[in-house]
């Protein structure tokens, strides 16, 4: 039974990393695979595939940028904005 953290579920072990870390090859909620190193994973260094950062990123710029339209997946992701332009 392999574990979740984060967004990344662990499918199984792959090989050893240069320093001899075990690493995990792991599916992300968003679809895309990665491995990761489990101390990093058990730390909560790694979480994502990068979809989080993306979407946090994005999320920031909409804060900062008021002039922009959310554009949502089906589970209420963020996939994209655009900008909107107000006539003068």
């Amino acid at each position: 039974d392999w574990k979740k953290f984060g967004r990344l579920t662990v499918e199984k072990q792959i090989e050893s990393d240069l320093k001899g870390n075990l690493q995990y090859l792991c599916v992300c909620e968003c679809g895309k695979q990665r491995s990761a190193v489990g101390v990093q994973l058990r730390s909560g260094k790694v979480k994502s595939c990068g979809c989080l950062n993306s979407q946090a990123s994005r999320e920031r710029a909409i804060t900062r940028n008021k002039n922009l339209i959310l554009i949502h997946d089906v589970s209420g992701k963020i996939i994209s904005t655009k900008k909107v332009k107000h006539e003068t």
